[in-house]
C-alpha cells in the first residue's frame, strides 16, 4: 500500500460527501494492489476508507475458518462505515482487492468528533448502510434458492480479465461456499453449454450475454455513495 497527498479529485469527493477536506486530521490517498486487504475481519480498523477506482471482494469467516463471499465494491463505496457509527475497533469482514484501488483514506479516532458532527455525512453513510443490509438479506436468502451455477456465473463475470477467467480453483468453491468437486462439474457443464471454453488453466468466457443472465447479479458490487 503506497500514500500520497490528497488530489483535486479526492478533495471534490470529499465534498461530495458533505466533508470539508481542511478539517480532516491526517487524510490522505492511498493505493492497494492487488490481493492486498483492506481490512481483516477481527483485525483493527483504523481508517475510513472512501474509494475512488478499483474492484475488492467481500467475505466473512465461517466458524469452520472457511472464506464466503458476500459481495464486491467497485468503482466506489465506503469501508469502515458501521465500525465508525458502533465504535467498534476490529473490522467485521474480509476485504481483499481485486483490482488495484485509489481510495482516501481518513483515520477514524483522530476525525472521530468530526466525522460524527456531519449529519449530511451521516445520513450518506446511513443510505449506504441501507443499501449493503438490503444485498446482504437479498442475498442470504437467493442463497438457499439459487443453485451454485448462479453465484459461479456472477462471480465469473466480475472476476475476469478481458474474456479469461483464471481464479484458484480450490479459493474459489470455499468462496461459494461449494465443495472443489461440486465446483469441477459446474464448470465443465458450463463448458458443455458453450459458455465457457477451457484453455490451458484458464477458462475463456464464448457467450458472455448467457453468462450474464444465468449470474443474474447475485454479487452486484456495492458502488457509488454507500
Amino acid at each position: 500500500m503506497r500514500c500520497g497527498a490528497l488530489t483535486a479529485q479526492a478533495e471534490e469527493t470529499l465534498r461530495q460527501y458533505a466533508l470539508e477536506p481542511e478539517r480532516l486530521t491526517g487524510a490522505n490517498l492511498g493505493r492497494y494492489e492487488k490481493g492486498e486487504p483492506l481490512c481483516m475481519e477481527g483485525g483493527p480498523i483504523e481508517h475510513l476508507l472512501i474509494l475512488l477506482e478499483g474492484r475488492a471482494k467481500v467475505s466473512i469467516t465461517t466458524e469452520e475458518g472457511n472464506s464466503l463471499l458476500t459481495c464486491f465494491y467497485h468503482g466506489g463505496g465506503v469501508v469502515g462505515d458501521l465500525e465508525l457509527l458502533t465504535g467498534q475497533k476490529t473490522a467485521g469482514t474480509n476485504v481483499i482487492v481485486q483490482v488495484p484501488i485509489r481510495c482516501i483514506r481518513i483515520p477514524i479516532e483522530e476525525n472521530r468528533s468530526y466525522l460524527k458532527g456531519c449529519p449530511d455525512f451521516l445520513w450518506q453513510v446511513g443510505l449506504g448502510l441501507g443499501r449493503k443490509l438490503e444485498r446482504c438479506s437479498r442475498n442470504s436468502a437467493l442463497i438457499i434458492l439459487y443453485p451454485l451455477e448462479t453465484r459461479l456465473c456472477s462471480y465469473i463475470g466480475l472476476t475476469q480479465r478481458q474474456g479469461v477467467w483464471q481464479e484458484q480453483l480450490t479459493e474459489t468453491a470455499e468462496l461459494l461456499g461449494a465443495s472443489y468437486r461440486h465446483l469441477m462439474r459446474q464448470l465443465r457443464q458450463l463448458c458443455a453449454q458453450g459458455i465457457l471454453c477451457k484453455e490451458g488453466r484458464c477458462y475463456r468466457i464464448a457467450d458472455r450475454e448467457r453468462l450474464r443472465l444465468l449470474g443474474r447479479g447475485f454479487y452486484d458490487p456495492v458502488e457509488g455513495k454507500s
